[in-house]
């Protein structure tokens, strides 16, 4: 079975007719909401300096201002949680990784 580059109605007919029609299930999407935003939070910790963490989240987290990494920075250390940004889960959680990759305390929850 060969998934084609693009779908052309001639050939799909040929192989209706020639039984060669390959049929596959489509995921149960009830439970899941492809719309569904998480936030990438950013929590305070004791072992690593204002400055680290404002590189790190402007080296990874794309768009992320001096000014930005900063100010996440300053909230998540006085309040000790900040959010990062909100993304699609896959994207959450790989920021998220990504962080804590870097000796950064993160996690994610829905929006």
């Amino acid at each position: 079975f060969k998934v084609p580059d693009s779908f052309n109605p001639e050939q799909f007919q040929k192989e209706k007719q020639g039984g060669k029609t390959a049929l596959m299930d489509r995921p149960n999407t009830q439970n899941t909401d492809p719309d569904k935003k998480y936030k990438v939070l950013l929590f305070n910790d004791e072992s690593n300096t204002r400055q680290f963490v404002t590189s790190v989240l402007m080296k990874y987290i794309p768009g992320m201002t001096q000014e930005k990494a900063k100010e996440v920075t300053d909230t998540a250390h006085n309040t000790g949680m900040a959010v990062v940004g909100v993304w699609m889960l896959e994207m959450a959680e790989g920021y998220s990784e990504i962080l804590t990759s870097q000796g950064l305390r993160s996690d994610i929850e829905k929006e």
